[in-house]
């Protein structure tokens, strides 16, 4: 017997991904785009924490979590023009549980 996967199931993950792909680069876009000054050292992070609800309106919970995590001294070697767009991205990390 063959088994195959619902397509809704499929399309509504792939959905999801593709939410939370815009929400990263969107969170990205905001700490690049800063101009203020951070009163942090250069190796301390600065991190971005963004939570996903359920679609259940009976029972919302955090139904995941994306964590955007960026040096600051990347983000003041960026802000003073030394670092490319796509090299700062490269030095951006995330999480996603």
């Amino acid at each position: 017997m063959e088994t195959q996967e619902d397509p809704e199931e499929e399309s509504a993950a792939g959905a999801a991904g593709d939410v939370v792909a815009r929400v990263r680069d969107a969170v990205v876009a905001g700490l690049e785009a800063h101009r203020g000054a951070l009163s942090l050292p250069p190796q301390e992070y600065v991190v971005a924490v963004v939570d996903f609800l359920s679609r259940d309106p009976m029972r919302r919970r955090v139904a995941r979590t994306l964590q955007v995590r960026v040096r600051a001294g990347d983000l003041a070697e960026r802000r003073a023009g030394r670092l490319t767009p796509a090299d700062f991205r490269k030095r951006v990390a995330f999480e996603i549980d």
